[in-house]
């Protein structure tokens, strides 16, 4: 019970963040980067959003991409506000929480017949 709660706050905050950044993203859709580095941030975080999508079905993996993409983003970019990243990393853990708990209860892993 406590795996299916995690995973639907996992999902529900997923949507969530994902449709967030799509909004900030068309909505900035006049100032796109014009080289190669300036696309670097904004792939990334699609990159972070599709791992979160991903997450939906393969909890572990999906999350790991999320999770390497903001990694990637933050080594890579000079920010100085890491809240964002943090939100978006919020469902990726949750994720990996659901997955932990499941996996626990041998609910994620499969065994032969």
């Amino acid at each position: 019970m406590l795996t299916r709660v995690i995973l639907w706050f996992a999902r529900l905050s997923s949507v969530l963040v994902c449709a967030l950044f799509l909004a900030i993203l068309i909505g900035d859709i006049s100032h796109l980067p014009t080289t190669l580095q300036g696309w670097s941030g904004p792939f990334l975080l699609l990159l972070a959003c599709f791992g979160s999508v991903l997450a939906w079905k393969w909890q572990l993996h999906g999350s790991g991409i999320t999770l390497a993409a903001l990694l990637v983003y933050v080594l890579t970019r000079r920010i100085s506000n890491y809240v964002a990243v943090m939100f978006l990393a919020v469902p990726a853990l949750l994720f990996i929480l659901a997955w932990t708990t499941g996996a626990m209860r041998g609910r994620f892993h499969r065994t032969a017949p």
